[in-house]
């Protein structure tokens, strides 16, 4: 009986000895397959979330370097699938059967390109998006996952530098440098080289606007919105790019990127002319900035000032752009020093004596270009750029005085509105007199910037009516500001704006 029992005791062990060894393997089996679920997480997640930081860095560097080719949309786009493929080497791109349902409301994409790049309406941003990519699993197929995708967009945007824009205001065939009138006062305005509006236009350019976020302006096209839009143009500038004229009219009508041609403005809008120059409070212009000459930089502190007009207006006089100690590449009359020595005395004729100053040295400086390659504008009062982060401008960006306007193919203005003016190419310049309170007498306003207004001039409801400016040789400027007004680098550069 006992050896009996003993027998059944054992069997019972060895029983249950099976039973726990088979529980030992489920437990193992299901234990195996947590821990090739945290492998899975590890390597493969790791791994793919690896490929979605390299592909989000090509995709950021695609977005940046298309957009410097704006408003090249052709250029733009081939930019963009070079470097996304350069910098993420091992993906595959199907950009023709890509979609990108996130593209901003009225971005448009090039004819026969792809849905995944695309642009804004004034063709100064550009958003990508990579076509998905799938990353084949290892861990991760015993949890029934074969393949982890990845996807990455970005966009960009071209950004102005400084107050390097685009006006209103035409230059014609033949104007080579010097003091010129670029907005013409009514008839009988008696104002030396200001008072003949040739054929009805008074030089003022009837620019459309495409509407662009950066800038804060809307899309305004056709006739309604002339006069909002001239305001908008000058004290803000135009907010696309142009193109130089070469044979074929690229129209400025709100849709095609980089025109290169552009509609006088029949008529003298004063009123426009006034605002957008002067007196526009921040909800008469889109982003809130007010007349041009109020714009008055915030990177220097104590940036010259004088109330015009009823209000503050930028007071700073060109010759102050003039950096000390210029070399023999440049006339004595241009030198700094030849400005600073010029007496203060008798106040009543300093205005015109510095006016005839800056004259001579322009003139001299073009007299003789075999001699005379130096630049003369060229000061940089903080070469470190730490004010003026990310790109370092020189000190006459800073000033609202300082705009491009285009110089045209003709000669003269056409006789109506219905013609158009074929760019030649574009003149730096530098806003010096602005005429108000205006009859067939004359003005009684001329306001220059310089250290001759040392009391208000003006009253608030004096209506500026007509303007000079200095357009500036080019070899004048430092290279990077000549005739460009569009160039990445100096007077614009780019930007991640998502």
């Amino acid at each position: 009986m006992l050896t009996r029992g003993v027998r059944h005791l054992r069997g019972a062990y060895r029983r249950s000895c099976d039973d726990e060894r088979g529980t030992i393997i489920v437990i193992f089996t299901l234990l195996l397959v947590v821990m090739l679920g945290f492998a899975a997480l590890v390597v493969d997640v790791g791994f793919a979330t690896q490929k979605k930081r390299q592909l989000q860095n090509a995709v950021d560097a695609a977005a940046l370097a298309g957009a410097q080719d704006l408003p090249d949309r052709v250029e733009a786009v081939a930019t963009v699938k070079s470097y996304v493929s350069l910098d993420f080497p091992d993906g595959t791109f199907d950009w023709a059967g890509c979609t990108d349902p996130n593209k901003p409301a009225g971005w448009n994409t090039l004819a026969g390109a792809t849905d995944c790049i695309s642009f804004d309406s004034s063709f100064t941003q550009i958003r990508v998006k990579a076509p998905g990519q799938s990353h084949a699993t290892g861990f991760a197929r015993v949890l029934n996952v074969t393949e982890l995708k990845t996807n990455a967009a970005a966009q960009a945007r071209v950004v102005s530098a400084g107050f390097g824009s685009i006006q209103p205001f035409a230059l014609f065939s033949g104007f080579t440098a010097g003091l010129s009138c670029l907005k013409t006062g009514p008839s009988g305005h008696r104002i030396a080289t200001c008072d003949d509006p040739e054929s009805g236009n008074f030089n003022l350019l009837d620019i459309t606007q495409y509407g662009n976020s950066t800038l804060q302006t809307p899309q305004r096209c056709g006739d309604s919105f002339q006069q909002p839009r001239m305001i908008d143009n000058i004290a803000i500038g135009a907010d696309h790019e142009f193109e130089i004229y070469s044979g074929t009219e690229i129209i400025d009508n709100c849709t095609v990127p980089g025109p290169n041609t552009l509609p006088p403005r029949t008529g003298n809008d004063l009123n426009a002319f006034d605002l957008g120059i002067v007196h526009a409070t921040s909800v008469q212009t889109s982003d809130g900035g007010g007349g041009r000459l109020k714009r008055v930089p915030s990177t220097w502190l104590s940036y010259p000032t004088t109330t015009a007009l009823g209000v503050i207006l930028d007071n700073k006089p060109l010759w102050e752009f003039i950096p000390s100690d210029l070399g023999a590449d440049v006339p004595t009359s241009c030198h700094r020093e030849t400005f600073d020595a010029i007496s203060p005395t008798p106040a009543a004729t300093r205005q015109q004596r510095m006016t005839d100053a800056l004259e001579l040295c322009i003139s001299q400086y073009e007299s003789d270009p075999s001699t005379y390659t130096g630049v003369v504008f060229g000061a940089n009062t903080d070469p470190t750029g730490v004010t003026e982060v990310p790109v370092d401008q020189y000190d006459i960006q800073l000033t609202p005085r300082f705009a491009y306007v285009p110089q045209f193919a003709q000669s003269t203005p056409p006789s109506g509105s219905s013609s158009v003016l074929n760019i030649a190419s574009f003149r730096a310049i530098f806003i010096w007199d602005i005429y108000a309170n205006c009859s067939g007498g004359g003005c009684g306003v001329d306001f220059a910037p310089g250290p001759w207004n040392t009391s208000p001039l003006g009253a608030a409801n004096d209506k500026a009516s007509a303007m000079t400016a200095w357009v500036f040789p080019d070899g004048m400027l430092p290279v990077e500001l000549r005739g460009n007004p569009g160039g990445i680098g100096q007077n614009h550069y780019v930007q991640l704006s998502k």
